[in-house]
């Protein structure tokens, strides 16, 4: 009885939370139930304009397939951070998986693989988070591999913020 009791008012207090959404919340939030497909790099020349027009930082996770920890990194930490919503106005969310054969477009608006992409900035551990500005550059420290699961969510938030910052300085770059 208990049990039901405490199933029943979690239930209300959920439809009772979404029905109190303000209307610009609800449609910057995506539907946590849906499956959310992870932004994937395709266009980088693209991305670069979007990063200079919005002025912000590009946060880049580059992934494989076979990557355990890449799966983590994905599932537990950008998936959410997209569900949230709160990154909208914060960071452009792109993953890069090296695995895949399609070429992406550079910076410079050439066709590369994903893995000479990764391998052109030195990537050689996945997964790999950099913190990219408008030419490609690195505005943080890359943060390699996944260290300490309780506080990788903290360390992620604190590149992103000193990213903006870095970004933000920089001549020509949206300031919002």
């Amino acid at each position: 009885m208990r049990h039901l009791l405490w199933t029943i008012l979690l239930a209300s207090g959920l439809v009772w939370g979404q029905a109190h959404l303000s209307e610009n919340e609800s449609q910057h939030r995506p539907d946590p139930t849906a499956v959310l497909p992870l932004p994937s790099a395709q266009d980088f020349s693209n991305d670069a304009k979007m990063v200079r027009d919005r002025g912000l930082p590009m946060m880049l996770a580059v992934v494989t397939r076979e990557c355990g920890y890449c799966t983590l990194l994905k599932n537990e930490f950008i998936r959410p951070m997209i569900i949230s919503g709160d990154y909208v106005d914060k960071v452009i969310i792109r993953t890069l998986d090296i695995s895949r054969d399609d070429d992406v477009t550079d910076f410079n608006g050439a066709a590369i693989s994903p893995e000479d992409f990764a391998s052109n900035r030195g990537v050689i551990v996945t997964p790999t988070v950099l913190f990219l500005d408008d030419k490609g550059k690195e505005l943080q420290p890359r943060m390699i591999g996944i260290n300490t699961i309780d506080y990788y969510g903290a360390y992620l938030d604190e590149a992103i913020d000193k990213s903006r910052a870095v970004l933000r300085s920089r001549p020509g770059i949206a300031r919002k």
